[in-house]
């Protein structure tokens, strides 16, 4: 299932990745836990090639941040957790990122709880 989300804005990108010359490509979000994410902005196409992820679609936000507004986790066959159904494709201008480090069912959906609840609470 794909969470909708009142827009959450990234964090400051990693300086391992602006010092690399690819500060383009990685994202940190920050949970309501204080806990920090690594996201990857990938191809909306590669998605299909993704298992056992974190996928967050997100738009261009103020300055270098991006404003997340869509969450869901990939299972192991490489579809949405709950319903099984294939990722539908983002609309045009959308940034699909995933996040790897997760590594079983539970930690990513506790990624997803912890990410929503901040939004939860910045909507409130």
């Amino acid at each position: 299932m794909v969470a909708a989300l009142p827009p959450i804005l990234s964090d400051a990108r990693p300086d391992f990745a602006r010092k690399a010359g690819v500060g383009d490509r990685f994202y940190y979000w920050r949970g309501h836990s204080g806990r920090r994410y690594l996201f990857t902005v990938v191809s909306p196409d590669s998605l299909r090639d993704f298992r056992s992820a974190v996928v967050l679609f997100a738009e261009a936000g103020p300055g270098e941040r991006l404003a997340a507004h869509a969450v869901a986790t990939l299972d192991a066959r490489g579809r949405q957790s709950g319903d099984g159904q294939p990722i539908a494709d983002p609309p045009p201008g959308t940034v699909t990122l995933i996040h790897f480090l997760a590594a079983s069912e539970n930690e990513r959906r506790w990624l997803v709880d912890d990410l929503t609840s901040i939004s939860l609470r910045l909507a409130a």
